[in-house]
Formats: structure tokens, C-alpha cells, sequence
């Protein structure tokens, strides 16, 4: 028996297909796969540069995929225990993404619902998550990687040399573990270490938290020397948790619209803080009023400053930035690391522009720049400040921009048999329009009449309902949904 099931194994793997996309199309559609069917399950998938693969269904595959081109998955997909997906192109999921195999990201995959990561994604570049990341396996972020998400639930592995930006809570549980080198900040939530996970802020490495910043229940948070942490609330180490700092941890409301708030230090039931570290409580004009509130240990090799700034020379120069392109809001976003928000200016330099100029300045630790429409090319950024009259300046950060993402559509919804308005991302001379059923059939395709800058369709009659939107032109592609409604 046991040699029959060895010889099953190997002949699934055996007759498992190579399936490349020979041209743009529908994931369903045989005749855009050079193994002349859908791929199953099991098959290797090649999606190469320059073509875009369209799928309206939910996926599951435990083969390999390797995307080089553009991949829209308008659903969920599970890449199972035997899969790995390669991805040195953009992949774009409109819904949720399971891993329990390999995934190693060279180029931009956004989700636009939740990531469960049970295995082991490997980030070379940038992962941008707008629901939930809930880590129980490794991750793992390179230098000059960017990990974008709504919230973050870690109960495995994080590695960091690059970029974390989380917008709601951090929670770090369940004998999970952060090994952070590079910058993680937390802009609108709450850094929870708790129930035995561990988090390592390491040499030269940056932690910044716009709310609280909790360690409870035997969590542990170790600061190592030369490493920083800005906490723009409050600090509270209790229920058995233990805080090693050795660094620097500045409570200073100077990231936030907290400033001039009350601001808490607790250290309680039977909570440690060891060290021979730094924790500094800022005064006026960023603190209210300073608490220190302990009812357990702190050691005597620990310095508590209170309503002192100086811990702020911490992250003196030089600061850096890291910049982010998001296509989806055509904007640029930029993560500042740099001790005097409200003193930072933020430069940009467009391809055909001679210099930097001045574009805004930011009293917070991240800034959002609106690109010109129709650009398209590589912008420079750079920030300063100003230290004893001199200006001190950060690395020069540089996103490629192309004009993709921002298009109008309206009215919507529209209603059956009326006309249609879309304008473009970009320059256009032509745009078809296709509209897809929920069943991923086409019940239209439509040229669009260029009136000005906006193209007109003139939609058939269809029963009402939601459909799925496909917009070509000759430099860009839209996804999205459109409902049509009867007068």
C-alpha cells in the first residue's frame, strides 16, 4: 500500500503543466495559456512583463506562480503548503490572501482586504495591505522594503531592515517575536507587546508610536544601546512585563496632534525595567504634565528624565526618509525619521526641473504629496532641518511614477441604456470599455468617444445590478465595479 501512494504522488507531480501567458486576457480564458487550458491547481503559472492577467473568481494553488507582468484577482486567494509565487512585477488582490507556502515579492502587491501569512513571505520590496496582517509564520522585510498595512497581529517571526508603517494597532503575542533594524512606526493605534512575545529594537534602529505604547502580561521589549523610541502617549509596562533599555525612549508629544497633553510613565504589577538606558518625559511646550507612576521595579542603572527636551538630540542628524508610491491615491507618501517635526521642510525635484524646491513642511513623522496629473517619470525628495542657523539635510529618496491609477467615472451608479463619462490617468486617444457580469462573462465591450478629456460610452440596456469594469487604454489599465440601475 505504502508503495502505491508513493507512485500517486509522483505521478501528480509529473504531469503537473507549465501554463505562460502568451497574451493579456481573462485567468478563464484557455486560449491565452500556452498549455491551452486554465491552470490547475497544481500547474505552474508564468505571467511575463508586459501582460496583464485578469481573474474574476477565487484562487487556490499549490504550484508555482511567477508574475512579471500585472495580476488582478478580483477575489481570494490561497497559495497552499507546496506553493511559491515569485513576483517581480504587481499583483493586485481585491480581497483576501492566504499563504501556507513561499512568497518572495520583488516588485508591488497590494491587497485590499486581510493577509493571513502562515508560512514565510519574503518582502524585497513593497507589500502594501489595506485590511489586516496576521503573521504566523516569518516575515521577513529587506533593506529598502516597505511593508504598508491597516493592522498588524504578530504571533510568529518579523524581521525588519526596512520600512513598517502600520496605521491602527501592533500587537506582538503568543511567544511572537520582532527583530526590528530598520524603522517601524505605529501612526494611529496602539504597540502592544503581551503573553510572552518579544520585540528587538536593535543598534541604529527606530520605533515610533503615535498612541501608547503597552507591554503587559510577561511581553518583553528590549532597547538596545544606540537604538530609539518615540512614544507620542503613554508608556505602561505592567502585568509581569519586562522593558530592557539600554537606548533611548523619548515620551514626547512632538509627532502628533498630542502636543501639549498629560503624559504617563507606569511601571506596575510586578513590571521590570532594567538597564542602563535613557526614558525621557519632555516639557512644555510638547508635555502638559508628566506622571511617573511606579509601583514595582525599576533599576537603579536607569535614568527616568522628566520635563527635560534633551533627550531629543537622540535622532540628531543626519534623518532619513523613506518614500513611498501609491498608486491607488496617485499620491506619494513620506516616512520622516527625524527628532524636530515641526521644524521639517520637505523638498521635491520633478524630472525636468533643474533644483529641489520647497513643497510643504510637516510637524508629523510622515508627509503626503499629490502628484501632478499626467506626470510620469522618476521624482527626487529630500528633507531638512534647521540646526544653528545651518540646514541639515536627509538622504534623497526616489519613486518612479506612471500615470495609472487616476480616473473619474461618473455617473455611478448609471443607469441602463444611459451614457457613460470616464477620464483617464493619463494622456489617451482611445479607451475601451468591458463590462463583465459577476459570473465573469462579457456582456459589453465599448469604444468610448473622445469628447475633450473624457470619453463617453454609450451603455446598452442591461439588466440592473453591479458589473465588473475593464478600461484599457494605450498607456493604462482600471479595474472596478459599476452599478447600473433602470430609470
Amino acid at each position: 500500500m505504502r508503495a502505491v501512494v508513493i507512485v500517486l504522488i509522483y505521478q501528480t507531480a509529473l504531469f503537473a503543466a507549465t501554463c505562460q501567458a502568451i497574451k493579456s486576457g481573462l485567468w478563464s480564458d484557455p486560449s491565452i495559456w500556452s498549455c491551452g487550458n486554465v491552470p490547475s491547481a497544481t500547474d505552474s503559472v508564468i505571467i511575463p512583463s508586459n501582460i496583464t492577467i485578469d481573474a474574476f473568481t477565487n484562487i487556490t494553488h499549490g504550484g508555482i506562480i511567477i508574475t512579471q507582468g500585472t495580476f488582478n484577482v478580483f477575489g481570494n486567494v490561497t497559495l497552499g503548503p507546496t506553493g511559491q509565487w515569485d513576483n517581480q512585477g504587481e499583483v493586485n488582490i481585491n480581497g483576501d490572501l492566504v499563504n501556507q507556502g513561499t512568497i518572495n515579492n520583488q516588485g508591488i502587491f497590494h491587497i485590499t482586504g486581510d493577509l493571513i501569512n502562515i508560512a514565510t513571505w519574503n518582502n524585497q520590496d513593497s507589500l502594501i495591505v489595506e485590511g489586516d496582517l496576521s503573521n504566523e509564520g516569518t516575515l521577513w522585510n529587506s533593506p529598502s522594503s516597505v511593508i504598508q498595512v491597516k493592522a498588524l497581529y504578530n504571533t510568529g517571526s518579523i524581521v525588519n531592515y526596512g520600512s513598517i508603517l502600520v496605521d491602527q494597532p501592533f500587537i506582538v503575542s503568543d511567544n511572537g517575536s520582532v527583530d526590528n533594524y530598520g524603522s517601524i512606526i505605529v501612526a494611529n493605534g496602539n504597540l502592544e507587546i503581551r503573553d510572552n512575545g518579544v520585540f528587538t529594537n536593535y543598534t541604529g534602529a527606530y520605533v515610533e508610536v503615535l498612541n501608547d505604547f503597552l507591554i503587559k502580561d510577561r511581553g518583553r521589549f528590549i532597547n538596545q544601546s544606540g537604538a530609539y523610541v518615540l512614544v507620542c502617549d503613554d508608556l505602561k509596562n505592567e502585568d509581569y512585563g519586562i522593558l530592557q533599555n539600554n537606548g533611548v525612549i523619548s515620551i514626547c508629544a512632538i509627532c502628533a496632534n498630542a502636543q501639549y497633553q498629560d503624559h504617563q510613565l507606569e511601571n506596575e504589577d510586578r513590571a521590570q525595567i532594567l538597564g542602563v538606558g535613557e526614558i525621557c518625559m519632555c516639557g512644555q511646550p510638547y508635555n502638559k504634565s508628566n506622571e511617573v507612576d511606579n509601583e514595582s521595579f525599576i533599576a537603579p542603572t536607569q535614568t527616568i528624565s522628566v520635563g527635560s527636551n534633551n533627550c531629543l538630540v537622540a535622532l540628531a542628524s543626519p534623518i532619513s526618509i523613506e518614500a513611498i508610491w501609491k498608486p491607488q491615491d496617485y499620491k506619494v507618501e513620506l516616512l520622516i525619521n527625524s527628532p524636530f517635526y515641526e521644524k521639517v521642510y520637505i523638498e521635491r525635484r520633478l524630472e525636468e526641473e533643474e533644483g529641489f524646491a520647497v513643497i510643504g513642511q510637516t510637524a508629523r513623522s510622515y508627509f503626503q504629496d499629490n502628484i501632478p496629473l499626467h506626470y510620469q517619470g522618476e521624482i527626487w525628495y529630500r528633507v531638512y532641518v534647521v540646526e544653528n542657523g545651518e540646514r541639515v539635510y536627509s538622504n534623497i529618496a526616489v519613486v518612479a511614477v506612471q500615470p495609472q491609477r487616476k480616473w473619474l467615472i461618473y455617473p455611478n451608479p448609471v443607469v441602463s441604456g444611459g451614457k457613460l463619462w470616464v477620464q483617464c490617468g493619463s494622456e489617451s486617444t482611445f479607451c475601451v470599455l468591458t463590462l463583465y457580469n459577476l459570473q465573469g462573462k462579457v456582456v459589453a465591450k465599448i469604444h468610448g468617444e473622445l469628447l475633450q478629456n473624457a470619453f463617453r460610452f454609450s451603455l446598452p440596456s442591461l439588466p440592473q445590478g453591479t458589473y465588473l469594469v475593464r478600461l484599457q487604454t494605450e498607456k493604462a489599465l482600471y479595474l472596478g465595479k459599476l452599478l447600473i440601475q433602470h430609470p
